[in-house]
């Protein structure tokens, strides 16, 4: 259905004994659809898998999530598992395998955020709600199988909460008069969301609606909290907004590389420059003129020039001139001891010493 992650934890290659998978991340894609595939091995052997997570890829504790499935021979299987943290990884153990040194298998899938999974439903209602935590942009696709006919309409919306009880409206799909698929975006999302429907009749529509949550260091609505002019918006589409806000956040997480990612929170200096990134990718990418002045007399140009400087001094590109970035909370895990160790360019007196990244760590 729609937009899915495409995430391999297991790439097809020789596996044999007991091993762990890399970490991927998938954020609060939290839905995780695999196949074992088995595809070179004795009719004895045995693999046997399950899956784990965790909020970070360092953690020394990693959650299971789904079943352990167990796979005979040159076999097909199907591995499904909820509630996945940031990172997931599978473990694995390969046995009855006879004189061979490995068996060639593969564990690869998709990972969604399923709003609302797919039944019958009557009459107007809402779906229960979804935490998506700091993951504010969203592309989710509504999949509609039967449809009542008879000139009735589907009304479907995303609507947004910061607390979970107070509800606004953050995103509307076109109206719906029969079965098809049904794409909407937004890069204006809060911690949770739910699907609104209201039918025009009294039939029975058969739908689900799922897709992919993206972090983001700002929101659209954040340029108004934040003082910042709206230029660069007028003529953009919301596809057009998101893309450059994930492209924007892409770039200031590569100077963040002293911090375990993904962040948790962040301050307003962290959203300031996201956007600044990103109103001169939607200008560029609109090939008009980033260097032309904007409302506030200065061009989109100079501004993402002022904050990649001071991304620049985040990173310590100089070392005798060092920022830290406000409010910023990371995904460090914690010690067997239950503490968590940070260090950061402030309190470090040998930054570029030894340690995880930049300042150390735990």
């Amino acid at each position: 259905m729609g937009f899915a992650q495409y995430i391999e934890l297991l790439p097809g290659s020789g596996y044999g004994g007991e091993g762990i998978g890399a970490p991927i991340f998938v954020g609060r894609n939290r839905t995780i659809a695999l196949t074992l595939d088995v595809t070179d091995a004795p009719s004895t052997a045995i693999a046997s898998v399950y899956l784990e997570t965790a909020s970070s890829q360092f953690a020394t504790r990693w959650r299971k999530i789904g079943p352990t499935i167990e796979s005979i021979g040159v076999a097909s299987t199907a591995l499904t598992a909820t509630n996945a943290d940031a990172f997931i990884r599978a473990r694995y153990a390969i046995a009855e395998i006879g004189s061979a040194s490995a068996i060639g298998l593969s564990l690869a899938g998709q990972a969604q955020c399923v709003l609302l999974e797919s039944s019958a439903l009557t009459g107007s209602g809402t779906s229960a709600s979804i935490d998506l935590a700091q993951y504010h942009g969203g592309r989710f696709a509504a999949l509609v199988t039967s449809a009542p006919g008879s000139g009735q309409t589907l009304a479907l919306t995303i609507e947004r909460s910061s607390d979970g009880s107070s509800w606004e409206t953050a995103a509307t799909f076109a109206s719906i008069a029969a079965a098809g698929e049904f794409t909407i975006e937004s890069a204006d999302l809060d911690r949770f969301v739910r699907v609104k429907r209201v039918p025009s009749g009294v039939g029975s529509w058969t739908f689900g609606v799922a897709g992919t949550s993206h972090l983001i260091y700002a929101r659209a609505r954040d340029r108004a909290l934040l003082g910042i002019r709206n230029g660069a918006i007028p003529g953009t589409t919301t596809t057009q907004q998101l893309g450059a806000l994930i492209s924007a956040t892409g770039i200031v997480t590569s100077y963040y590389n002293r911090y375990d990612h993904p962040l948790r929170a962040w301050g307003g200096d962290t959203s300031q420059a996201t956007i600044a990134l990103g109103d001169w990718a939607l200008l560029t990418t609109q090939s008009k003129d980033p260097a032309r002045v904007n409302e506030g007399g200065g061009s989109y140009q100079s501004e993402a020039e002022r904050w990649t400087a001071w991304l620049g001094l985040v990173a310590g590109v100089e070392r005798n001139r060092k920022l830290v970035p406000s409010n910023i909370i990371d995904s460090a895990p914690s010690n067997e001891k239950g503490e968590v160790k940070r260090w950061s360019f402030a309190s470090n007196p040998n930054p570029y010493g030894q340690g995880n990244g930049y300042g150390g760590g735990l």
